[in-house]
């Protein structure tokens, strides 16, 4: 009886001891990959401050920052995408907030319509803000696709990079919002450029069978009159 006993014992005090080195080599491997997870952080943190540095020293050495923004035009090829800049209050702690907002109109003969209706973007969202960064873009050609012709891509991203360095916005709070023509925009725009926007609103406008995978991470509102039957989501 003892000696089972003695046995019984001997083989709890084995397993305590198996289960206690388990514990400790999980610990270690645990705190192994912790660091390694860290430190592969640290080296994106590294890699991507690396990239934005190149990217501005890039706009900085092409030298027409300052002008195209006297200007309100940027171009890029054959094409111009002129632009409306307001600041509205304070800057909070962080950086403005930055509102890139498109105008209706579309396909047209002349460019009336569509200037026409820029001036009205100028407006349209600017005074539901309380503070932040507001640019109306105009498209950069008088057709449907107005505001997402193949130029506009690289012409958002700069007008972004343009206003991070100059107004002093925040990268992590750039939002889009557009009406009718404009809604199309905020369609395609987002869903091609996602890693650049926090949030879009989008108003009256098609998808044009645009796919919206791409939108997971970012906030999206989509609105349409009730009469709108044609808009189909």
């Amino acid at each position: 009886m003892l000696r089972s006993f003695a046995l019984v014992l001997c083989l709890v005090f084995l397993a305590v001891c198996l289960v206690s080195c388990a514990s400790v080599s999980n610990s270690g491997e645990e705190g192994s990959e912790a660091s390694v997870l860290e430190s592969r952080i640290e080296d994106y943190k590294a890699e991507r401050k690396a990239a934005w540095d190149e990217h501005v020293r890039a706009i900085r050495e092409a030298g027409v920052m300052e002008s195209e923004l006297a200007q309100g035009r940027m171009n890029f090829g054959d094409v111009s995408m002129r632009i409306g800049v307001f600041v509205v209050g304070e800057k909070p702690e962080g950086g403005y907030p930055l509102y890139i907002a498109l105008h209706g109109g579309g396909a047209d003969d002349t460019p009336d319509l569509n200037d026409w209706q820029w001036d009205i973007m100028k407006d349209y969202y600017r005074y539901c803000l309380d503070c932040g960064v507001y640019v109306a873009a105009r498209g950069v050609r008088d057709t449907w696709d107005t505001h997402f012709n193949p130029e506009s891509y690289p012409l958002y991203d700069r007008l972004i990079s343009y206003m991070i360095l100059s107004y002093d916005v925040n990268p992590n709070k750039v939002y889009i919002e557009g009406f009718s023509a404009g809604g199309d925009g905020v369609y395609a725009i987002t869903s091609r450029m996602a890693d650049r926007f926090a949030a879009a609103n989008m108003s009256s406008g098609h998808p044009n069978y645009v796919s919206l995978d791409n939108l997971y991470n970012d906030g999206l509102a989509l609105m349409c009159n009730h009469s709108h039957s044609i808009i189909r989501i």
